[in-house]
């Protein structure tokens, strides 16, 4: 997960800094290398904020001091999971092979990197020259990604892309 820092409190932090990584534990802490914050935000970070950060190997924040940062999805993408949720289909899966996106109705299984659905034909819509739609949802997962978790766990952008658009 990435969080935006709340408050400045170290002389290193910079406005709209961002952490990366999970919370462990009861206790709800956040627990990041201070490479990692150098490396997640040295575009906004100064030499001189950089030193001071990596002075210390590790840094710890409290959940009530991040603000959490849900990943998004563009207005396009989120059409077109909708239609595919109408048609029936549960989940979304990108062949190795080829990097076809593929949907499902039922729980589909894995074989060598292509997915292939119990007792159903598996429906390929995308193929390679638009892998650039829905970019987590990768080659690489060991299992298919349920279409109702993205629409939880992802937040829409206001506008759709332009080089989508059809005309």
């Amino acid at each position: 997960m990435k969080y935006e820092l709340k408050n400045p409190g170290k002389s290193w932090w910079v406005e709209g800094m961002i952490v990366e990584g999970e919370i462990k534990g009861r206790d709800e802490i956040l627990e990041i290398g201070s490479i990692d914050i150098c490396r997640l935000n040295k575009d906004i970070m100064s030499k001189e904020q950089i030193i001071e950060c990596v002075k210390y190997p590790r840094y710890w924040w409290s959940k009530a001091c991040l603000k959490e940062i849900k990943p998004t999805f563009t207005m396009l993408e989120k059409l077109l999971l909708e239609h595919q949720l109408e048609m029936g289909y549960k989940y979304i899966t990108r062949d190795v092979i080829d990097h076809r996106l593929n949907f499902f109705k039922n729980k589909p299984i894995t074989n060598r990197g292509v997915w292939f659905g119990k007792n159903e034909n598996y429906y390929p819509v995308f193929d390679i020259y638009l892998k650039e739609l829905y970019p987590f949802v990768s080659c690489e997962n060991k299992e298919p990604t349920l279409i109702q978790d993205i629409f939880d766990r992802y937040e829409v952008t206001e506008k759709l892309d332009k080089e989508y658009i059809l005309k």
